[in-house]
């Protein structure tokens, strides 16, 4: 591992915190109607995505340590409100940054052995999964920040270099 991509991890690790944290708080100005019930154009409520990136991010963080601690399936609702999903969402991302500053190169430079959500097994670069970790946080958010915006919804600046400046 270099030092250049544990300082991106880190930068991607303290961003998606931050992101989390504006994104919930846009949320957190809508009704518990607005936030359950299906997006234009989808089938899922924003409640609904919010908990599917919570439960991915788990799935990813269990596979990095080694937690052997049977995962929500997609699809499942681990929360059908909002303070308590961002409850859980604030101790994940802590886990995510305590996790990303403690990375060792070993880690990093290994073949990941992994089984995915439909319990097919893989193997791909450590470094490569915990950078995807990151990217589809980055989409899933990308996506709930569409439909706030399509619902005339004030939808977060989430552009990477501009939360790192907070």
């Amino acid at each position: 591992m270099t030092a250049s991509l544990h300082t991106e991890l880190m930068q991607l690790s303290r961003y998606n915190r931050i992101a989390n944290r504006e994104l919930y708080e846009c949320c957190g100005r809508l009704s518990e109607r607005e936030l359950g019930q299906p997006c234009p154009n989808r089938d899922e409520s924003l409640l609904f995505m919010l908990n599917h990136i919570l439960i991915v991010d788990r799935d990813w963080m269990n596979r990095f340590t080694g937690v052997e601690i049977g995962n929500a399936k997609r699809g499942t609702l681990l929360h059908d409100n909002l303070p308590a999903l961002k409850t859980d969402r604030v101790k994940e991302d802590e886990r995510i940054e305590e996790f990303v500053e403690n990375i060792r190169i070993a880690f990093l430079s290994t073949q990941f052995r992994y089984k995915d959500a439909g319990g097919a097994f893989h193997q791909d670069p450590a470094d490569r999964l915990v950078v995807h970790m990151f990217i589809n946080q980055i989409h899933h958010r990308s996506r709930v920040q569409q439909v706030l915006a399509e619902t005339g919804h004030q939808a977060p600046e989430l552009d990477f270099h501009i939360l790192l400046r907070r």
